[in-house]
């Protein structure tokens, strides 16, 4: 989940989303992700926050859910904001799925 998450970011800046495989071997999610981004250029800054500074950074943004039957969490790509939409990516059609924050 968390190479795909950081594919999309990515992809929503058209840089080219292919991950170094030495990645793969990163255990620690925060590692991973300041590394991934460093190769591209990129800051990975986490963020304790609701989604209104989400919308007024106006940046792709990974979230890290956390599910109560996982011990580890699972990452979603904000690729952005349209009013109360948000625009999760989604690796299966391209096309962003579309949850109004009021859900």
């Amino acid at each position: 989940s968390r190479n795909s998450a950081m594919q999309e970011a990515l992809r929503s800046w058209s840089i080219d989303a292919t991950l170094d495989r030495s990645l793969a071997q990163i255990n620690a999610d925060r590692t991973f992700f300041h590394r991934a981004a460093g190769r591209h250029a990129m800051l990975m800054q986490p963020l304790a926050t609701d989604l209104s500074v989400v919308q007024h950074l106006n940046l792709p943004t990974i979230l890290a859910i956390y599910l109560p039957s996982h011990p580890w969490p699972k990452y979603l790509t904000i690729v952005g904001m349209e009013g109360d939409n948000v625009l999760f990516a989604t690796a299966a059609d391209r096309q962003p799925l579309r949850v109004n924050r009021a859900t």
